[in-house]
């Protein structure tokens, strides 16, 4: 689960010592790298970087949604 993951970064002591600004560095920079050719990042890349099972790809989707970012396919119709 990412949020007991999370945990074990927040704890360990060795990491503790970094500012926060160098892991959102660190995280600024991968999706950086995951962008498409339009320079956008897909929401498919954060999607898959931050989940590992169904129960995190829904808290990450509704975390999204939350910040007003659509996750799912929209299909208009004319």
């Amino acid at each position: 689960m990412w949020c007991d993951e999370l945990l074990k970064i927040a704890n360990n002591l060795l990491q503790l010592n970094n500012p926060i600004m160098s892991f959102l560095r660190k995280i600024h920079s991968k999706l950086c790298l995951l962008t498409d050719k339009q320079g956008k990042i897909p929401i498919k890349n954060i999607i898959k970087t931050y989940t590992q099972n169904k129960e995190d790809r829904k808290r990450v989707e509704k975390a999204l949604e939350a910040a007003g970012i659509p996750t799912g396919k929209v299909i208009q119709r004319f």
